[in-house]
């Protein structure tokens, strides 16, 4: 059921063409961005994965014999991910709610000090495709006594809306969500923004209307661009946000680039390839870092539709760190 659960969510999270661009510009000869599995000396990595303090946010870790969902990998300070020796332990408690399922990580971000995360819930339900129905999205504040994220039953949206919080960015006083809707293969995109002290207030969120307006109303958002789930971050030093996603199905990443959390936008730009088994595809990836100038460090998820094929070869599909090469000159 988990890895049913996992392709679900992989699926939903892939990216996808924006505005309309038909396709992506390719980059020459599409470069096979150099990569490695995580923590592979001692776990499997399944699904998306996201730095968050000393730890690492993993939807799924098997080490020892044990798989454990929204776990948390904590390595040595500063220490090689690819490569570290860690501890494995749970990072995100189940949802008081028990008809649903564990909930998806998206998002975490760390704010003056407060951690919370952004997350999706689903419950099981053997009339979808995939055998699990999206019940919304909630954020969760990090309980320091536990350890622990705490997810409340009380969801900021229902499945109908974007699903905000697929990526963020934190800017000046303010937290910047994404989020798309609208299903498989294209999604719409929006942007929303809220304070840093009021995530968890569903009144306080504002969200784009077009030509850099904002509204309260969610029903009264804009389009921001055509996608799937992005992975966002500031560029150092050169005045630009970064948008990367995953083509979905496919094995290629793909970026754009801002002029600010709102746009204006450029069009998608194809970056490197993905590191991927025969039949494989990758999807969910988060930006890490930026280790110089003109490199990002991207970790994306491994999954296919064959079934068992992971169960067959667990490494082949192990989540993988990348490193991404910009181009010199930014759209």
């Amino acid at each position: 059921m988990r890895a049913w659960l996992l392709l679900a969510l992989l699926l939903g999270g892939c990216g996808v063409r924006l505005d309309e661009t038909p396709e992506p510009a390719p980059a020459p000869s599409s470069p096979l961005a150099p990569s490695c599995p995580l923590f592979p000396s001692f776990a499997h990595v399944w699904g998306r994965a996201s730095p968050i303090g000393d730890a690492w946010l993993c939807e799924s870790v098997s080490s020892a014999g044990q798989e454990q969902v929204n776990a948390g990998v904590t390595i040595a300070g500063g220490a090689d991910p690819c490569g570290t020796e860690g501890v494995v332990e749970q990072l995100v408690n189940d949802s008081p709610r028990p008809e649903t399922l564990p909930p998806q990580p998206l998002s975490p971000v760390s704010l003056d000090g407060a951690r919370w995360l952004f997350y999706a819930l689903y419950r099981s339900d053997s009339s979808q495709p995939f055998g699990v129905a999206k019940e919304g999205y909630g954020v969760a504040a990090f309980d320091p006594t536990s350890g622990r994220y705490q997810p409340t039953e009380q969801l900021l949206w229902t499945a109908d809306r974007p699903a905000f919080g697929s990526g963020a960015l934190v800017e000046g006083d303010d937290v910047v969500l994404y989020g798309c809707s609208g299903g498989y293969p294209e999604e719409d995109c929006y942007v929303a923004r809220v304070a840093k002290t009021k995530v968890d207030d569903l009144s306080a969120y504002r969200y784009l209307s077009g030509g850099g307006h904002e509204t309260t109303s969610i029903d009264a958002a804009a389009i921001a661009f055509r996608g799937g789930a992005p992975s966002v971050s500031r560029l150092a030093d050169r005045d630009r946000v970064v948008v990367v996603y995953a083509k979905p199905l496919g094995d290629r990443l793909l970026m754009r680039t801002g002029l600010g959390p709102l746009g204006p936008w450029s069009k998608p730009y194809e970056a490197a390839r993905c590191d991927v088994p025969s039949g494989g595809f990758c999807a969910s990836p988060v930006i890490v870092d930026q280790p110089s100038p003109t490199t990002l460090r991207v970790s994306y998820a491994v999954s296919t539709l064959a079934a068992g094929a992971r169960e067959a070869a667990p490494k082949a599909y192990s989540t993988r760190l990348a490193t991404v090469t910009l181009p010199a000159a930014l759209p």
